[in-house]
């Protein structure tokens, strides 16, 4: 059993991404969609499976979407098509359809992140930065 599975995810920052993914569907890029609708494809139909114990890379050119298909993971970008699932006590949650509740548990109990560009907070201890949990 996958730990964390992308299928076929497509994330369109966009309020409503109907739009752009009837154009992916037909064929239309990125750029063309940017320039047709000003929404943007941040991931189109990535796909990857990721099994316990292995280390995933992942590698692009900036831009390529590397950032946004992680970001899922937790919740911070929302999979606008597509499954994400995270395997928690022999279950597997799909996050892109998980209700707030469980997305806030899996938070919890099972997702971790440190970002790219961390921010510290100064009035916090160290305790407090590395247990104030996002």
């Amino acid at each position: 059993m996958s730990i964390i599975r992308f299928d076929n995810v497509d994330v369109i920052f966009s309020k409503d991404p109907r739009e752009a993914l009837k154009l992916l569907d037909q064929g239309m890029t990125r750029n063309e969609i940017l320039k047709k609708t000003g929404q943007i494809v941040g991931v189109e139909k990535a796909s990857l499976d990721v099994e316990k114990g292995e280390i995933c890379v992942l590698m692009g050119l900036s831009g390529s979407g590397k950032s946004s298909l992680l970001r899922c993971i937790n919740g911070l970008n929302t999979v606008s098509r597509g499954k994400l699932f995270v395997e928690h006590e022999g279950k597997q949650i799909d996050i892109a359809s998980c209700t707030p509740a469980e997305l806030k548990m899996m938070r919890t109990k099972r997702i971790a992140m440190v970002f790219q560009k961390f921010a510290l907070m100064p009035w916090l201890t160290v305790r407090e930065n590395i247990s104030f949990g996002l």
